[in-house]
C-alpha cells in the first residue's frame, strides 16, 4: 500500500487516493457472497493498528510528496485532450 500510495502522489496529475472501505464487511458477507476484512476497522469498531498508523503516517507527508511532483502527463493522455493542450503545454 505504502510504495502504490508513493507513487501516486508523485503524480501531478493525480487528485486524490482513498482506501476501499471503512470496516470489514459482517461474518455472513456481503448479497454476492464476498466476504473479506478490507476494512480500517473490524466487525466491532475496533482499529486495525498497524494499518491504520501506516495511513496515518502516510497522511501526514501526503501533501509534500504531492507538491514536489514533477512527473509528467504521459503522452497518450495528451492524445487525447488535442492540439490546443500541446500548444499550452509547450510554453
Amino acid at each position: 500500500m505504502d510504495n502504490y500510495a508513493r507513487q501516486l502522489l508523485g503524480l501531478p496529475y493525480i487528485v486524490g487516493l482513498h482506501w476501499f472501505e471503512w470496516s470489514d464487511e459482517s461474518p455472513e458477507g456481503r448479497f454476492d457472497g464476498e466476504d473479506c476484512n478490507y476494512g480500517l476497522v473490524d466487525i466491532h469498531d475496533h482499529a486495525y493498528a498497524l494499518l491504520t498508523q501506516e495511513h496515518t503516517k502516510l497522511n501526514l507527508i501526503a501533501e509534500p510528496l504531492h507538491q514536489k511532483s514533477v512527473v509528467p502527463l504521459p503522452l497518450e493522455f495528451k492524445e487525447d485532450l488535442g492540439a490546443d493542450y500541446r500548444k499550452a503545454d509547450a510554453g
